[in-house]
């Protein structure tokens, strides 16, 4: 098995940059019959992050790759990593449960180190493990304190660099802004000398080049801004979701909450028979997050609109309407399909169904390098048990690391 990491900041500034991420996680996918992909940085705050597109490729990898052994491995500290288990068994993690594979930790904790050099610390235990490294990573805007150790990207070690010249550019121009001792910093930076180097050449203290490579880069962002890239609001099919049970109720409330906060989805069609169902309430409470701009549109059998009538949920806490176990199983694949090739973009549906191989089919086609994000709520694959971090939580001793 080989090991693959990503390299990178969390701005993105490349509208291509979904293509270029699925195609280089393809090929890495083709040429190897395993591979372990490493997750580092990875959370709520990077909606619009390089992380997450790596993330949803190799989800969609794996969909397009069945025959393939890839496994989506999320790396956190070791003094998080029972929290973090317990938040994926609850269903209660910031990524939907379902596509999370493994749960890796280094076998030490912080012990004295400052956060930036523990973080620094475990970015060169994820790269001293990997094989491949595909990297968004513009030297001419990282910050000092999280460029990658040139040293540990060893020649047997394969770098797919997803950058841009004209971005890099672009971001170079910026430094004109810089104050005259500051741009000259930034520059040394990007010539790879050392912070001692580049507080001999000012004729300062470290501590003093420290804060100048802090403010420009912090500048430097700030220019950049506008030109960052953030998702296109996107659209959602839902469809066949099966029992209104509390494990079902809580995967779907926090998937759709992933779409909304790191996919930009405000717009879901869903079909008239869960009108006055949990999900329909899970759904709306969750669209909260989008200011005003979520909605829901219920369809019938011939994909028409209906008006959805007044929801009895007013009120009523998540908890107490989960609790009620009601049992609801549509069984609507057809109708399914039609939303699917209707509105591409994501789909939420459970393939525990008997009649649900034309879906399973119809992922591999869709999940290719031109072709659409379809987000599929496996919950089979969750209620089967095998996720090894489903039994690495012991609740009579600490988790052990991996």
């Amino acid at each position: 098995m080989v090991t693959c990491c990503f390299l990178g900041q969390s701005q993105v500034y490349d509208k291509d940059i979904e293509k270029r991420m699925n195609k280089a996680v393809a090929e890495i996918v083709e040429a190897n019959t395993s591979v372990r992909f490493l997750f580092y940085g990875l959370d709520a705050d990077n909606k619009a992050s390089y992380y997450d597109y790596a993330f949803t490729a190799v989800y969609l990898a794996k969909q397009a790759n069945p025959q393939k052994k890839i496994f989506q491995s999320i790396v956190v500290e070791k003094e998080k990593r029972g929290s973090f288990i317990a938040g994926l068994c609850s269903w209660r993690a910031e990524v939907p449960s379902f596509m999370v594979d493994e749960v890796l930790s280094p076998p030490w904790f912080q012990d004295g180190h400052t956060r930036s050099a523990y973080e620094q610390r475990i970015r060169n235990w994820v790269i001293e493990r990997s094989d491949y490294f595909i990297s968004y990573q513009y030297d001419c805007l990282c910050n000092y304190r999280y460029m990658t150790d040139k040293n540990l990207l060893t020649a047997e070690k394969s770098i797919v660099d997803i950058t841009t010249p004209a971005t890099s550019d672009a971001i170079h121009e910026k430094y004109a802004l810089l104050p005259g001792q500051t741009q000259a910093a930034m520059e040394l930076m990007l010539e790879g000398k050392t912070m001692s180097e580049i507080a001999d050449a000012l004729g300062v203290i470290e501590n003093e080049a420290e804060e100048l490579l802090s403010q420009g880069t912090r500048t430097v962002q700030e220019a950049m801004a506008e030109d960052e890239i953030h998702p296109k609001k996107g659209r959602c099919a839902v469809f066949a979701l099966g029992p209104e049970c509390y494990e079902n109720l809580c995967l779907f409330h926090t998937t759709v909450r992933y779409l909304i906060l790191h996919k930009n989805v405000t717009t879901y069609y869903v079909y008239e028979a869960y009108l006055n169902s949990t999900y329909q309430y899970v759904l709306e409470q969750a669209l909260q997050m989008c200011e005003n701009d979520g909605e829901i549109i219920y369809l019938n059998t011939d994909l028409n609109p209906v008006e959805p009538p007044t929801v009895p949920y007013a009120g009523k806490e998540f908890e107490e309407i989960a609790g009620a176990f009601v049992y609801r199983c549509v069984n609507a694949f057809p109708q399914g399909m039609k939303l699917i090739n209707m509105f591409p973009e994501y789909c939420i549906c459970n393939l525990s169904f008997p009649d649900s191989e034309g879906i399973k089919d119809t992922i591999k086609g869709f999940a290719n390098l031109e072709s659409r994000n379809i987000l599929f709520c496996d919950l089979a694959e969750i209620f089967a048990g095998d996720k090894p971090w489903r039994h690495t939580l012991d609740k009579s001793s600490k988790p052990s690391s991996v």
